[in-house]
């Protein structure tokens, strides 16, 4: 990658005004290292930044800034990703989805700040991982990252830093701000189904869907059973109707019931047609939607998983190997507000407020199609710089970034 000595105006615009948020000595250091996270094609670490980044400073302060203890970087990102959906211009009516999912960050270090053995579901083996709590926020086919929690095992950490994901999972619903008047629905896999969560969303006011394993014990008419048996004898003979979502088509029975902790809800069994795959509960609070509604609202749930893999694969989301927490989670929050950078522009690329078909998943393209276009556009502006000042001692420093080209 080449040495970022300028940011282009109306790339570093949108995070300008965020800037003031800092203390005069890292004032100047939020819209180049969000773009250089944004472009680099190298780890996110001081070092590698440092080669990358023009700064007048000595690389130490750059090192404090990506410790994150002195800034609030949590709060940038929140009130950025609020401007972009308040510039939306969100209707009355429209729907908003907060999605709470985990990822595992591998990690080889052995003093790597709250790494710890997690049982990897894809490998079926135990890894050295950080697991990691992701809340982002889905409107209107856009994905804007809106928090990051690293989780720690209890007796690893003093007792007044450990929380449990459930009860980090409940405080993230009960502080995030949406915009006024629209609907929001909180989506969750079945790990999170339980009274902390469900409770948090229930006192916000909003609706939400989840999944639920087969051994949940539900009471319907008083009587209890199991979830998973009640959902094979409601699909038994190609019992159902029918709904498709995305490419693929399914089955799927409702019922009310109520279960522990949770109240009355409204479950949704289902199944897919024509091809293999196992039978799947759903479960929301909202007793008047029908199934096929709640069916639609879990699917979009898929795009916390894409947005996952994206940002691991090219803006370095488990690049971080430091030995302290705050700089981990200050390390997530930049690459937050990278994504949330590269989605903005997007949105205003696409123009009206970024208005989609109500059934599409996503309306934006992938993390690497912005990035790309974003590294074309500081190309252009560095390259016409060298054109209109061809004799200038800045133009010579910027002809000899691109002339001494450094493989990432």
């Amino acid at each position: 990658m080449f040495r970022l000595i300028d940011v282009p105006a109306p790339v570093g615009r949108p995070l300008q005004g965020y800037s003031d948020a800092l203390r005069a000595n890292l004032r100047g250091y939020l819209v180049p290292v969000v773009v250089a996270y944004a472009l680099a094609e190298c780890r996110r670490n001081a070092v590698q930044l440092w080669r990358r980044l023009t700064l007048r400073t000595h690389r130490t302060r750059l090192h404090h800034f990506l410790l994150g203890a002195t800034w609030p970087a949590r709060d940038i990102l929140h009130g950025y990703v609020r401007d972009v959906l308040m510039q939306m211009k969100p209707g009355p009516r429209e729907t908003l989805y907060l999605i709470l999912d985990e990822t595992r960050l591998a990690k080889r270090g052995k003093q790597v700040a709250r790494a710890d053995w997690y049982f990897d579901p894809v490998t079926r083996r135990k890894q050295r991982a950080q697991l990691v709590l992701v809340a982002t926020v889905w409107f209107r086919g856009f994905i804007f990252p809106w928090d990051f929690f690293v989780h720690a095992k209890r007796g690893t950490v003093p007792s007044a830093e450990f929380e449990k994901l459930t009860d980090a999972a409940a405080r993230m619903v009960r502080e995030f701000v949406p915009p006024p008047a629209v609907r929001v629905v909180v989506l969750f896999d079945s790990y999170y189904l339980c009274k902390t969560v469900a409770g948090a969303v229930r006192e916000r006011g909003w609706l939400y869907v989840s999944q639920a394993k087969e051994n949940r014990n539900v009471f319907v008419a008083r009587r209890k059973s199991k979830a998973g048996r009640r959902a094979k004898r409601a699909l038994r003979n190609g019992r159902g109707r029918k709904v498709r979502l995305g490419q693929h088509r399914y089955r799927f029975v409702q019922e009310d019931a109520d279960m522990k902790g949770l109240g009355r809800v409204r479950l949704v069994y289902s199944r897919p047609i024509a091809r293999r795959g196992k039978r799947k509960i759903f479960v929301s609070n909202d007793v008047s939607h029908s199934g096929e509604t709640i069916l639609w609202h879990y699917y979009r749930r898929w795009s916390i998983e894409v947005f996952i893999k994206e940002s691991k694969q090219t803006l370095g989301l488990g690049d971080c190997s430091s030995s302290r927490s705050d700089a981990a989670v200050t390390h997530l929050l930049l690459v937050g507000l990278a994504a949330a950078l590269l989605t903005h522009r997007d949105v205003r690329a696409r123009g009206a407020q970024g208005k989609k078909a109500q059934g599409d998943l996503f309306a934006r393209s992938s993390l690497r199609t912005l990035q790309e276009t974003l590294r074309q556009e500081v190309i252009a502006y560095h390259l016409h710089r060298i054109l209109a000042a061809p004799t200038s001692r800045k133009a010579k420093q910027i002809l000899r970034s691109w002339t001494e080209l450094e493989v990432a």
